[in-house]
């Protein structure tokens, strides 16, 4: 505890029945907490959206209002839907969320963090895009003849360059 960042400001009091009271004033800082999972979408092609769902549920007995977005730093080429909502409870099937993934380039590795947050829970994914899987076209003939005869057939003239200049 907590499960989500925190910043606060607390006192400590610790009292002494003889000497008196003694007042230590303390910040006390939750960092971001460690990736939960990894996920890793595989790109169906340039410019096409490929998706992959979650499911999660509220961690109390009762349904709770929940935000999803990215960290600052994640590529734009992610999304997620719905942005906001409310999770179930945790003994039911949950709520979907739809990751999607759309790259813009080939050869190229894309990141994300995604951040799914309650007034309670705080969860973090990150998001690997791979690249689309390309295989090269087998059994196909050449469009161009790259090979002409008549070039091939022309002799070769050698220069003297220091003759020339």
């Amino acid at each position: 505890a907590p499960k989500k960042p925190l910043r606060t400001h607390i006192t400590l009091k610790v009292e002494c029945i003889t000497d008196g009271i003694w007042k230590f004033p303390m910040t006390l800082v939750a960092t971001e907490p460690d990736v939960d999972d990894v996920i890793d979408i595989e790109g169906i092609g340039l410019f096409k959206e490929s998706v992959v769902d979650l499911r999660l549920t509220s961690q109390t007995r009762n349904p709770e209002p929940f935000t999803a977005y990215f960290l600052p730093g994640s590529d734009p080429e992610f999304s997620v839907k719905p942005q906001v909502g409310e999770l179930p409870p945790f003994d039911t099937e949950g709520t979907v969320l739809l990751v999607g993934f759309k790259p813009q380039m080939y050869s190229r590795k894309y990141k994300a963090t995604l951040a799914i947050q309650t007034p309670d829970m705080y969860w973090l994914y990150d998001i690997n895009g791979l690249p689309p899987v390309t295989m090269p076209p087998m059994n196909v003939k050449a469009k161009i003849k790259t090979t002409d005869k008549r070039l091939q057939s022309k002799p070769v003239r050698r220069r003297n360059f220091i003759c020339e200049n």
